[in-house]
């Protein structure tokens, strides 16, 4: 930033801080920011009075408004900087400290071999169980299962650090990683890869006009050139979104944890993926496997299925707190799995992937792999063919599961995961078409019909039976719906 844009705005600064204390403001109230300046301040003001661009609801705005106008929303020449906007109410939210916003960014490495697109963070930090408190883990005595666990997390924000926050008087505002991912050595050893689809989110919160407060998580997919600009992701072959949070919060109403500001399934994968561990349990939190073992938890529990196990799916969360998932139930049949994933989602392009790439950390999750469950049991004997003979069922690499569990063959997932309760209900719809009474007969005569929606709404016939003959001599077709 310019030294004169930096006198600006701590001018503009100093003058809201002695408004603030009554230096001449006999109102009481801080005056109006100065609008954003210069011509690309004239064009994110054009931008935020477009209500389809606001913060809140649109969550690429943040960042994808700047890129188009030449502002690269991030730049990795070794800590990232991430420039990005803020969009409420028809205007460019000023004002915002760091205390507003935490920063993740991942890469997204792609499968080989059988193996799944993963997302994995650059930024980890260390859980150690050395000083827990007696009863939180999972191994005997409710000791911890292990002394120590690398996790994903967010971008440190140090005191130490002057400027990582900066708000540009063209109305956005520039964040400076604390991490640099350039450097394996504070990556956990993960290796910056420029030409990969990278993911840069914000867990982000802010009040708006009406003095609510608006939690948002805004994210951008994107590469990087050979001056380490990022270039947006256009080919939605190239990014990984499984779940939309809408499906989510068909549910649960609105999505939100880890204190109410993570509301957003493509920032929680920015952490849950591959290194991130539960040191009390040992417990894998990889998106898939953590998610899919909640909703079944009860199923998993279960002490009267032996084909299941018994598991109490349990995580030691913030401050060493248990959280047992044994009691949690899908409200729903397991085998919907379309309620989640589905690639007729546009915001899903990867919602089909549960057909055609199965694998141990999604199967393995409602599919209790323990000695003695039934997917031990059936896969020892085909185990022997693909991993050394002393290894565990458990130990089938992933690209070995798509021989038997392809898209349309016998066992694929598509196939087993059939809920013809749930498709079949389609094709059925009750009307209540009229309904009077007779005060002299003192008798209701309601007039009823029932349609297929599947076919232009048909109307069944209830009247004349599908079956014929009667007694030992009834015969009904694979295709009758009614009169047997």
């Amino acid at each position: 930033m310019k030294r004169s844009t930096i006198l600006r705005v701590a001018s503009t600064l100093f003058a809201a801080l002695l408004a603030g204390c009554g230096g001449g403001n006999d109102g009481g109230s801080l005056p109006a920011p100065p609008p954003p300046s210069g011509a690309l301040g004239e064009k994110l003001s054009a931008a935020a009075a477009v209500p389809a661009n606001d913060t809140s609801t649109n969550s690429s705005s943040a960042f994808s408004v700047l890129q188009s106008n030449g502002v690269p929303a991030v730049t990795v020449a070794g800590a990232p900087v991430v420039n990005f906007t803020v969009f409420s109410d028809g205007a460019v939210k000023q004002g915002l400290t760091l205390s507003n916003m935490s920063f993740a960014i991942a890469k997204l490495v792609p499968g080989t071999n059988g193996e799944i697109d993963q997302w994995q963070s650059y930024v980890y930090r260390t859980e150690s169980t050395a000083n827990a408190p007696n009863n939180v883990g999972s191994g005997p005595g409710g000791t911890p299962v292990l002394a120590s666990a690398t996790q994903a997390t967010t971008d440190p924000k140090p005191a130490g650090q002057a400027g990582q926050l900066v708000y540009n008087t063209e109305g956005y505002y520039t964040y400076t990683f604390s991490t640099d991912i350039t450097d394996p050595a504070k990556t956990n050893g993960i290796v910056f890869e420029p030409g990969r689809t990278h993911r840069i989110v914000i867990q982000l919160s802010y009040k708006n006009a009406a003095g609510e407060t608006v939690l948002v998580n805004p994210y951008y997919d994107v590469t990087f050139d050979a001056a380490g600009r990022s270039v947006p992701v256009t080919d939605l072959s190239k990014t990984r979104v499984m779940a939309d949070v809408s499906s989510c919060n068909g549910c649960h109403d609105k999505l939100a944890l880890h204190g109410g500001g993570r509301v957003d399934t493509q920032y929680c994968v920015m952490c849950h993926n591959p290194g991130t561990t539960d040191a009390n349990s040992g417990n894998v939190l990889t998106m898939q496997t953590m998610v899919h073992k909640i909703h079944a938890g009860r199923l998993l529990a279960d002490p009267s299925n032996a084909s299941i196990g018994g598991e109490h799916y349990t995580i030691w969360g913030y401050q060493s707190s248990k959280h047992d998932y044994s009691e949690v139930g899908f409200p729903q049949d397991l085998r919907n799995c379309t309620v989640c994933h589905t690639g007729t989602n546009p915001n899903t392009p990867q919602g089909d992937n549960w057909k055609s790439r199965a694998s141990k950390e999604a199967c393995l999750t409602c599919h209790v792999s323990a000695p003695g469950s039934d997917w031990h049991t059936s896969h020892t004997t085909f185990a022997s063919t693909v991993r050394p003979p002393a290894a565990s069922a458990m130990e089938i690499p992933n690209s070995a599961c798509v021989g038997c569990h392809s898209a349309g063959s016998t066992y694929g997932p598509d196939r087993v995961h059939w809920n013809q309760n749930e498709e079949n209900a389609a094709k059925y719809k009750v009307n209540i078409e009229s309904a009077t009474f007779d005060p002299a007969a003192r008798k209701v005569t309601v007039r009823y019909s029932l349609i297929d929606p599947t076919n232009n709404n048909a109307a069944y016939n209830l009247v004349t039976s599908d079956c014929t003959g009667a007694g030992a001599d009834l015969k009904c077709s694979d295709t009758t719906k009614f009169g047997n």
